[in-house]
Order: structure tokens, then sequence, then C-alpha cells
């Protein structure tokens, strides 16, 4: 008699329990850069799918401004805080010791990792978009605020995804509810090399929001504005 593996039947049920939570789990695989659930899940009746509890984002605003650095940090200091108040833990605290090398032993990451993911979420967003897209994805789809995934990008600093979004046809010269562009929320940020990017693609650099503001560019993006 052919048995099956423990782990096999622990995938089905997770499978299972994803496609019961329905559009929820599509949101959170997108939000912390699952490729292979978002793989697992994604069909045509929920690729444009909303938080609706939320900004009424889709998977792909999602994919394109949560998968960042900023999240990965907060995950890493949360790891620190808790390692550091476990007894049994033998870890390093310093943060520039945080390593895999170091950690890849530890029962403790593991959990973080598996409900997490922050070791992976800003190599996966990428991906993740990149899936959205060839699946039919809407590059174009605005949140609550009007924001388009561009918006998200811009304001991360997710220079890849951004490009990514622009070969798909992504307008540059989007506007939200507050006159804000993808370029208001790069200059912003200072994001330079995405100021670069929307410039080199046709952002315009004298969009006023609607409260007839300019954009406040970086140093070293002032002189792209000009030519």
């Amino acid at each position: 008699m052919r048995t099956v593996s423990p782990v096999c039947l622990q995938d089905t049920d997770s499978l299972v329990y994803d496609i019961l939570r329905g559009d929820i789990a599509v949101l959170e695989a997108a939000k912390r850069g699952n490729l292979t659930k978002i793989q697992r899940l994604i069909i045509p009746e929920n690729i444009n799918c909303r938080d609706t509890q939320g900004r009424n984002s889709t998977p792909l605003h999602l994919a394109a401004g949560y998968n960042n650095i900023e999240a990965s940090a907060i995950y890493t200091d949360l790891f620190i805080y808790f390692a550091h108040h476990q007894p049994n833990l033998q870890s390093p605290t310093d943060k520039d010791m945080l390593s895999t090398e170091h950690l890849v032993d530890n029962s403790f990451l593991q959990f973080f990792i598996t409900h997490f993911g922050f070791l992976s979420s800003s190599h996966n967003s990428l991906q993740v978009v990149e899936f959205l897209l060839d699946m039919g994805a809407d590059a174009n789809a605005q949140d609550k605020g009007g924001l388009i995934p561009l918006h998200n990008a811009s304001s991360y600093g997710h220079i890849d995804v951004a490009a990514l979004l622009i070969r798909h046809g992504t307008s540059v010269n989007a506007v939200d509810k507050w006159g804000y562009t993808p370029l208001h929320e790069a200059a912003q940020k200072g994001r330079t090399q995405l100021c670069s990017l929307l410039l080199a693609h046709g952002a315009n650099p004298n969009a006023r929001n609607e409260e007839g503001e300019l954009m406040p560019f970086p140093s070293h993006v002032t002189q792209l504005t000009r030519l």
C-alpha cells in the first residue's frame, strides 16, 4: 500500500485552508512576497481582487509596496527583541551579526520565516509582481486613494518593480486623489534612481499636486529635470 507523506498532507491541508479563505489568502501572499503560494492561488477571478477591509488594494498594489527593506527591518527588530527575551535562545542580538549562518538552526527564526517571510520579502517582490502581471493583473488599478501600483513602488524605492510596471504599460503620470504622481512619491522620499527612471519614461517634472505644489527633487535629479 502506498503511504502519503505527512509533508504532503500538510501541504494539501494548507492549500485547502487558503482556498477556503479566498481573497484574503491571495492578498496576504502578495503582501508577504510568497511567490509559491501566489502561484498556487491565483486564478483569473481573483487576479485583481480587493482588500475591502483596507485600502481597497489589489494583490499587485501589495506586492509592489509591501515587499520592502523597511518591512524586513521591522521584522528583524522584532526578532532581536524576542530573541533577547528568550533565555533558551543562543543567538546574537547585534543587528550586524544577524545572519543566516548564525541563525539557520534556530527554531525561533523558523517561526518568523514561516509567519512573516522577512528574510526573502524584498527578494520575492519582483518575482511576485512579474507573475501577477503575466497573469493579467491591472497595472493601472487604483486603490481607494487613487494610487496605482507604480505609486507604491515609487514610494518604497522599488526601482526594479517600477521598471517592470512601466514595461507593462503603467501610467507614469497617473494621479491619486490628492494630485500626486509616482514622481511626487519618489521625490518626497528622496528616491533618486526612481526619479531618474520615471523622468526617462516621460514623467512630468512640472506636475503639481492638488494644492498646487511642485515636487522637491533630490539634488542629483534636479539637473535631469532641466534637460
